[in-house]
């Protein structure tokens, strides 16, 4: 794992995927496996937060609370950050999924509210929610063919359900087994989450197979990934730091002068085509018509620097916490908030130190679940 380097600026750019898009992304996701140096990950769902043990320090205590969690509630969105920090500033791309399970599951109005006031769409999920049925998951007993073999045959995705193959990505990042795995992905991929037993739990439920009820047949499974838990880490980075991790991610960015922008998918693409699109334009009128052009654009960008800056000032200032973060609590934003966390702690543990969180996550007053 490599020490962090900061930049000044960081861009959170989402690509949403769904189920009617979600084959076009399926290569590019498995090449960033490939890459990325980490991955961090983050959930939303309905409901269980009320349940008894769920932060109990006793692993059989705990692995039953989740246990029941899992099997009681259900995932709405999923959401991935890969990071590669191999350049001078690092490259973080998120994706976020709108996912339903194909099974009933129960959802507490709490929870529900919750979402609806952090601006969770619920359209956009009934409308383009991929759904995950049982015979989806990775690892389900009736399937018989590898998925490094039938992902060598570049027809084969076009054939599988939109379920079947966000399972089969899930499933890469999260099992161990050669013979399951896409043969290049990168086995020793760490992957970050934040308070994570609960996402941790439900993408294994959702994605992969039934959680076993004995924790410590269970646990010989958890003990095979490579998983950080960042609200564990910083409790012992300072422990006057809230550890919330729209807090935490706040007070790194004021700490560290680092500015926020936030650019949708869809804007982004349209602004690089629009560039394109000028240049050719302005080739054709000539050189005087192009300088007029680049000056017009960089008054426009300054103009818009200056404004994010102002905003920027508003929302996150040095040495200042914060949770008004527009996108919080979406699955794909708390995964990027997630990834620039850790990126921010590689560098004030040693690296053997970092190393040592592996498998511990964060239970009730700092107790650790160990795994």
């Amino acid at each position: 794992m490599k020490k962090a380097k900061y930049s000044q600026v960081y861009t959170f750019r989402e690509t949403k995927v769904t189920s009617n898009n979600i084959k076009n992304y399926e290569k590019e996701i498995f090449s960033l496996m490939e890459v990325s140096d980490f991955v961090a990950f983050d959930t939303e769902f309905t409901g269980g937060l009320g349940l008894r043990n769920l932060n109990s320090s006793k692993p059989n205590q705990r692995h039953t609370a989740l246990t029941n969690f899992v099997t009681r509630y259900g995932m709405v969105e999923f959401g991935l950050s890969f990071v590669q920090s191999n350049r001078s500033t690092p490259t973080i791309t998120t994706f976020t999924f709108p996912v339903l399970d194909g099974k009933k599951f129960l959802s507490d109005t709490s929870s529900l509210l919750f979402l609806k006031q952090n601006k969770f769409d619920f359209n956009y999920l009934f409308e383009n929610a991929i759904i995950i049925n049982p015979s989806d998951r990775y690892l389900v007993e009736n399937k018989s063919k590898t998925f490094s073999s039938e992902y060598e045959n570049e027809e084969s995705s076009y054939d599988l359900t939109p379920g079947t193959i966000l399972c089969r990505i899930i499933g890469n990042l999260f099992v161990i087994e050669k013979e399951k795995r896409v043969s290049w992905v990168n086995p020793k991929l760490p992957i970050v989450g934040h308070f994570v037993s609960m996402d941790l739990y439900l993408t294994l439920r959702t994605f992969i197979t039934d959680i076993d009820k004995n924790w410590k047949k269970f646990r010989s499974f958890l003990q095979k990934i490579e998983i950080f838990d960042t609200k564990l880490i910083s409790s012992h980075w300072d422990r006057n730091v809230p550890n919330g991790l729209q807090l935490l991610f706040g007070r790194i960015l004021g700490d560290l002068d680092i500015k926020l922008e936030m650019v949708s998918n869809q804007k982004y693409l349209e602004k690089e085509k629009s560039k394109k699109s000028n240049v050719k334009k302005n080739e054709k009128k000539g050189e005087m018509e192009v300088e007029s052009k680049v000056e017009e654009e960089e008054k426009e960008k300054e103009e818009e620097e200056s404004k994010n800056e102002n905003e920027n000032e508003k929302v996150v200032e040095k040495n200042e916490y914060t949770t008004e973060f527009e996108g919080g609590h979406s699955a794909g934003f708390d995964s990027f908030m997630t990834a620039i966390v850790f990126y921010f702690l590689t560098d004030k543990f040693d690296l053997d130190e970092i190393e040592s969180f592996k498998g511990s996550l964060f239970g009730g007053n700092r107790k650790i679940f160990q795994l």
